[in-house]
This record gives C-alpha cells, structure tokens and sequence, in this order.
C-alpha cells in the first residue's frame, strides 16, 4: 500500500483530466466513511491531536522540558498526517468501482 498526500498521486486518478479526478473523488469519498478503519483512524488521529496540544502546551513544569515539547509535536505530527492515507485507501475501493461502472456505461 502505498502513501498517497495528494488525489493526483492516486494510480486510479493520475491519468485522468483535473474535471474528472475531481468529480470520480467528490463522488467517492463520503463512501470511505462506510469503513470502520476510515472511524478509527480519523478518532486516532482527533485522540493524538488532542494529547500532543496537551502536553505540548499546557503540562509545561519549571523548569521547562523539551522532552515534553517534542513529545507533543510528535504526537500532533502522527495525528495530523495519520488519516488521509487511510481515508485515500478505503476511497480506492469505492474509486475502482466507479471507474469500472464508469466504462461499462460507454460500452
């Protein structure tokens, strides 16, 4: 599986014109929400978010501690780059049926 941070780095739609990329996506990733891996990430992702804010900014002791600073940018890093490759996998599915019925249809 590979990592995709953009619709147009997705192998299904990177050949098709920017109208279309569009319209097959806006069509087709409200059905990753069918997915309970598409919830669990998104609820990990809100959970590290969360926490990392958190420890990043308001369990400061004196004196101050980096540890803890780094900890919570790690954690707001994993939480806010953690959902969209999962959402763009559970989207793929749903992308290659509609292209497929997409084909069928100018046949």
């Amino acid at each position: 599986m590979g990592i995709h941070f953009t619709v147009r780095s997705i192998p299904e739609l990177a050949s098709l014109p920017e109208a279309k990329r569009d319209e097959v996506w806006q069509r087709c990733h409200p059905k990753a929400w069918r997915h309970w891996q598409t919830w669990l990430a998104f609820f990990v992702s809100t959970g590290c978010l969360a926490l990392g804010f958190y420890i990043g900014i308001f369990t400061q002791p004196e004196p101050y501690s980096w540890g803890r600073v780094l900890l919570g940018v790690l954690l707001i890093v994993l939480g806010s780059g953690g959902f969209f490759p999962i959402h763009v996998a559970m989207t793929r599915r749903h992308i290659a049926q509609d292209l497929r019925s997409m084909t069928r249809h100018l046949t």
